[in-house]
């Protein structure tokens, strides 16, 4: 029950005036008020309508009836619910409104289909706000409505394309995988014979000796099949990498010790090493492979590496620096310097290599916790510098 305070005529109760009725500024204001809500509902750019609590329409704006190609005339007056409203969004419009009655909420938004005169369907946006009278009871409904076809047009064309995309992309992986499977398998089959006959031009070469008239062309064999060794251990390094089969079986690595067994393989044996020794967590292998690439591409890009330094960036951490006086790195290639399959324009025509070494170098030093980066060399040509966890002496 609703509590109201009552009064009561009694002998000691001073008598109440009658009301007094509104002051002209009040009936002004009254009017004035009225006046502005009339122009806004009758100019507004939104489909606006009144309805009664019946289902009767009140009063239609015209946008309102544009919006279902009606004039508004055609709806004022009646009850046109089960003519303009979905089927499916019937029930759960009057199961909001009641909530509105309840008291629950002055106002709800949903989406909802209002049928056009010629029969489609139309998405709009509706909000529907309850006006209670003086007494708060439920007078009649005010609904603004706005015309969202386009935006749920363009919202499932770009549904349909995030699926196709989607699609794509899965069909991209499986075919990505495949490849990765294919070079895979190619690289292993080419590895088998290009190793025999890698061994049989040194036992050739070393049977005929220097002065042989056959010398010449089996030292050209031997060096061709080194570089397609190259390429091959190169792309199967990168295949490793792209399929997320990488790991770094860390073990303790002196450092002067490896670099002069890079220096020994790479062909550059008179770079001077500069700094203390040290024992970095590394694997072994994986140290040599970045030693020795890093120190090739000095001598293809560089005329080769002109120094080698160790020394400690903080408390367990080391790094090494392989410098070089050429030409340096590109400016607007140095952002795609670690790039998979990238190669500077300048010395793509020139310097034979497959664009995956530098690739394989940093895959190598993040497996290992380790990193590489490039910077300029303050004396000309570059320097690549390679950090690795140190061991701290026993």
């Amino acid at each position: 029950m609703t509590s109201r305070r009552c009064w009561r005529s009694t002998p000691t109760s001073p008598r109440r005036a009658p009301p007094s009725r509104p002051s002209l500024s009040t009936s002004n204001a009254v009017a004035l008020n009225e006046q502005r809500f009339r122009a806004q509902f009758t100019h507004s750019a939104a489909g606006q309508l009144i309805r009664a609590l019946d289902g009767t329409l009140i009063a239609v704006n015209r946008a309102f009836a544009d919006m279902l190609g009606h004039r508004p005339e055609d709806l004022i007056g009646q009850n046109r619910d089960g003519d303009l409203v979905h089927p499916e969004d019937m029930a759960f419009g009057q199961h909001r409104i009641a909530g509105l009655f309840a008291g629950e909420d002055t106002s709800y938004t949903h989406e909802i289909r209002l049928r056009h005169a010629d029969g489609h369907w139309i998405d709009a946006e509706a909000t529907v706000s309850l006006v209670r009278d003086a007494q708060d009871r439920p007078e009649h409904l005010i609904v603004v409505a706005t015309d969202i076809s386009q935006r749920r047009i363009a919202e499932r064309a770009r549904d349909q394309a995030a699926a196709a995309l989607a699609e794509r992309n899965t069909a991209l992986e499986v075919a990505n995988h495949l490849k990765l499977d294919i070079i895979g398998m190619l690289g292993h089959e080419i590895s088998n014979p290009l190793s025999a006959i890698m061994g049989y031009t040194d036992l050739l070469a070393d049977e005929f000796g220097a002065d042989h008239p056959a010398a010449g062309p089996i030292a050209v064999i031997s060096r061709q099949a080194q570089r397609l060794d190259e390429i091959v251990r190169e792309v199967l390094s990168m295949v490793s990498i792209d399929a997320g089969g990488l790991s770094a079986v860390r073990g303790e690595v002196r450092l002067r010790a490896g670099i002069a067994q890079a220096l020994a393989n790479s062909g550059n044996p008179g770079v001077p090493v500069l700094g203390p020794d040290a024992t970095i967590r590394f694997n072994p292998g994986h140290l040599q492979q970045i030693l020795v690439n890093l120190l090739s591409n000095a001598t293809k890009y560089a005329g080769g590496a002109t120094a080698i330094r160790i020394s400690e960036v903080d408390p367990g951490r080391l790094r090494l620096r392989v410098e070089d006086q050429g030409l340096g790195v590109p400016e607007e290639f140095r952002p795609r310097l670690f790039d998979r399959l990238s190669r500077a324009e300048r010395d793509a025509g020139q310097v034979r290599g497959t664009g995956l070494g530098l690739y394989i170098v940093r895959a190598l030093a993040e497996a290992n916790h380790g990193s590489v980066r490039h910077e300029p060399n303050p004396a000309g040509g570059s320097v690549f510098i390679l950090e690795a966890d140190a061991v701290a002496p026993a």
